[in-house]
């Protein structure tokens, strides 16, 4: 109802914030909230696994922008290729 749909809005936006200020593991945290309510739309996926990649969480990043590519999103190939170039720069 209308109070999930509120509660669907503040944590999409509360998540999107986080990211901005940096705040990467609370933006994850945000997401699983906001998963509770809903699932999670493709552009959130690939936030999720930008918020990873900032975290160094590279296999969890990796396996959600897998996810998110095989729906055809070039942001998450894009964040593939971030994940494969940090961790070529690693070795």
């Amino acid at each position: 109802g209308r109070q999930t749909e509120l509660m669907i809005s503040v944590l999409t936006q509360q998540a999107l914030a986080l990211y901005a200020e940096g705040r990467y593991a609370e933006t994850i945290l945000a997401l699983d909230a906001r998963n509770q309510y809903a699932q999670e739309q493709n552009d959130l996926l690939v936030l999720r696994g930008w918020a990873y990649l900032k975290m160094r969480r590279y296999a969890d990043a990796k396996r959600i922008f897998q996810a998110a590519a095989g729906t055809g999103s070039p942001d998450a190939l894009g964040g593939l290729a971030q994940v494969q170039a940090a961790q070529s720069g690693l070795r």
